[in-house]
């Protein structure tokens, strides 16, 4: 063996033990924009949501509020709590990682929309990465080999309004 190839060996070794040491990540990480957002229809009924009463929904980060526009004119206002970063559940796994999406918990403990109640509900900006999706759901289990609705028959999908 030539010194020249005992070198890349051994160089790569190193960058191998440097990059496992320090928790190389592949992960995306995905947050709530602040905007507005409109619900989508996804093509399947969600436990009484095939009447989706929402018309609207306004993210506003630096209050830290929603506000959720319904199709009756009524206005539910809500603030909320972002989970640190470090505990943002994920999902869409890839070969080489996975994207991480933010939660929001709702500063309520139930929510009622239409004649669906949600028992300590959060908003989750699910994967993947496009298009922007943000879920309106109870908490939960989250992700995992699924999206941010995966295993949950509670969700409101919306997605942020083009400007």
């Amino acid at each position: 063996m030539k010194s020249e190839e005992i070198f890349r060996i051994v160089a790569l070794v190193i960058v191998s033990c440097v990059l496992i040491l320090t928790g190389c990540s592949f992960d995306r990480w995905v947050e709530v924009n602040e905007g507005d957002y409109i619900p989508v229809d996804v093509g399947k009924a969600h436990d009484g949501l095939t009447a989706n009463p929402v018309k609207s929904m306004t993210i506003d980060r630096e209050n830290n509020t929603m506000k959720l526009a319904m199709e009756d004119g009524s206005i539910i206002s809500e603030s909320f709590t972002a989970r640190p970063r470090q505990d943002w559940p994920s999902g869409c796994p890839a070969n080489l990682g996975s994207t991480r999406m933010e939660v929001l918990d709702l500063d309520v403990n139930v929510l009622t929309i239409g004649q669906v109640v949600f028992g300590n509900p959060i908003l989750v900006r699910t994967c993947p990465r496009n298009p922007e999706v943000v879920i309106l759901r109870e908490d939960g289990q989250i992700g995992g080999s699924g999206t941010a609705c995966a295993g949950n028959n509670k969700c409101i999908h919306l997605k942020q309004e083009m400007q």
